[in-house]
């Protein structure tokens, strides 16, 4: 009895840590966002594959955050909201390219502060591929190309990306993770310049006319 007692046990054992494999087998691949040839309309916001560290040194580097227990977060937000303090957070997200080429695509989670995006340099270090950001960019700038960051996923592979966010000051854009394809991102590119074209041009001409109206002040004040 003895004897069955412990073949019994031990069974229990193998069927709990093997049960154990699967379960985090099947959470891992539901974490992953899967491609397989993508179209060239290809457009997904990737919240839900995205997971959460919040670094509350705001000293951490990659090799200390790879390393870290990421969240499921629920604190993407798709409207600006105020913060108490500033912030500094990890974005994780792994994408898996089952197809037999190359893909390029995008990555754009919004208009932060400062951003570093992290690609794998091999499989156990990353690289710093991208630096964006609302007060690191200058004038001149491609503001749109810089904000997207580049994704290239050879074929047949799975790669895991990294972006460290800085918010310093009260109000965090929206935070909005997504992937695009190069059409898609030209396309979001021009819907933003016709979105927001015509506030500009109102204040050009506001400006234009403030322009005009200090210089006949002073022609008038040097005349009296």
């Amino acid at each position: 009895m003895l004897i069955v007692k412990k073949v019994r046990s031990l069974a229990s054992l193998i069927l709990f840590v093997c049960t154990l494999g699967l379960v985090k087998e099947a959470w891992a691949q539901g974490d992953t966002l899967v491609l397989n040839n993508p179209s060239t309309s290809f457009n997904k916001n990737i919240s839900q594959y995205c997971q959460y560290y919040q670094d509350s040194t705001g000293n951490l580097d990659i090799a200390a955050v790879s390393k870290k227990y990421f969240l499921d977060p629920k604190l993407f937000h798709y409207e600006s909201w105020q913060n108490k303090h500033p912030k500094t957070f990890w974005i994780k997200f792994t994408i898996r390219n089952t197809g037999n080429t190359v893909y390029d695509l995008n990555f754009y989670a919004g208009r932060h502060d400062y951003m570093y995006f992290y690609a794998p340099a091999d499989s156990d270090t990353y690289q710093l591929i991208q630096i964006a950001g609302l007060m690191l960019d200058k004038g001149g700038r491609r503001r749109w190309s810089h904000f997207a960051f580049p994704l290239t996923l050879p074929a047949l592979s799975t790669q895991t990306f990294y972006l460290k966010i800085i918010n310093k000051y009260s109000l965090e854009n929206p935070l909005e993770p997504a992937v695009l394809s190069n059409l898609e991102l030209e396309k979001f590119r021009l819907n933003q310049i016709h979105t927001y074209q015509p506030y500009a041009t109102v204040i050009t001409i506001l400006l234009g006319m403030l322009v005009i109206l200090f210089c006949f002040t002073l022609i008038n004040y040097r005349q009296v």
